[in-house]
């Protein structure tokens, strides 16, 4: 049986690329890193991918059963763990909820993640942890606040939100993703408002509506679906968003185009190992937290060596 991803790569491979988007030049992200090439109906279908994407519901109590996904409020964690030292909680998933989502099977098939953020963290960096739990649920129990945190976070507007903010119950649906950009030779040609590639963003919006429609799903070009912020300190509602694995890092200082380190910033994101995957991204006061972790640690359930890579205002 053909994967979710193949009959809408199938479409793209037959797709007629307009003849004055054929040749534009673009780059496209993969395995953290950049692919320089010439646009045709092969790119398109070698820049798809599939993203999961998470919403949130606001409920007025955090009384979910043990072992839920859910965003803020106390964690469920196994009776035997103490709370990671300086850590705040942001959310927990039951993997088990995403199996239907995982359309690459990239995810373990079952057991919690945890994600926490350090609270001894600056403006340039927003160090994001995962944590992993695979025995049975009823070893979980609701853990309390530890309060010394709480004290932190009554001076801190920023920890303070982490504390107080309202619970949200999960819900997880798919997007397939062009990631796709004009590519520019330099800063000079990206501020050009007459330069030749801007009609690449449109045709790829263009068909990614398309997509949508044909196949009945979510499809997006590199730009998140419906709003530019996702889940996270600063806003929360029904629109925003969050990418796990298999998705595009999310920037705010144009680190995505390859350009940008000329200019003094190093693009220390595509040029990692292609080895490692996106775990999560996370929307907190000015940017994005993204966090990485290698795809064999991902194989062997292994979550503690994950990095975490900021991208601020």
């Amino acid at each position: 049986m053909k994967k979710p991803l193949q009959p809408v790569r199938d479409f793209l491979l037959s797709y007629q690329t307009p003849k004055n988007m054929v040749d534009a030049d673009v780059f496209y992200y993969k395995d953290q890193q950049v692919h320089y090439v010439k646009l045709n109906s092969e790119v398109l279908a070698k820049s798809l991918r599939n993203e999961i994407m998470l919403f949130g519901e606001e409920v007025e109590c955090d009384d979910f059963p043990l072992g839920s996904s859910k965003i803020y409020g106390e964690p469920h964690l196994p009776i035997d763990w103490e709370w990671p030292e300086h850590n705040y909680f942001i959310a927990q998933f039951n993997l088990e909820d995403l199996k239907t989502f995982d359309w690459e099977n990239l995810l373990p098939e079952t057991g919690m993640l945890y994600i926490f953020i350090e609270c001894d963290f600056c403006e340039d960096e927003i160090p994001l942890k995962a944590y992993y739990y695979d025995g049975p649920l009823e070893n979980l129990e609701k853990a309390h606040w530890p309060s010394e945190l709480l004290d932190q976070a009554a001076s801190s507007l920023g920890l303070e939100h982490l504390v107080e903010s309202p619970v949200y119950k999960c819900k997880f649906k798919n997007c397939l993703r062009l990631g796709i950009h004009p590519h520019y030779e330099d800063m000079d040609a990206f501020l050009d408002e007459e330069v030749s590639h801007e009609g690449v963003t449109e045709f790829l919006e263009g068909l990614s509506n398309t997509i949508s429609e044909k196949f009945e799903c979510i499809c997006s070009t590199s730009k998140t679906p419906h709003k530019d912020t996702m889940i996270g300190i600063s806003d929360f509602d029904e629109h925003d968003t969050l990418g796990f694995f298999n998705g595009q890092p999310a920037f705010v200082q144009m680190e995505e185009y390859p350009f940008f380190e000329d200019a003094g910033e190093p693009t220390t994101i595509y040029t990692s190992d292609a080895k490692e995957a996106l775990l999560f991204r996370f929307s907190c006061f000015e940017g994005y937290a993204n966090l990485f972790i290698t795809k064999d640690d991902l194989k062997n359930k292994i979550f503690e060596n994950t990095q975490s890579y900021y991208s601020g205002g």
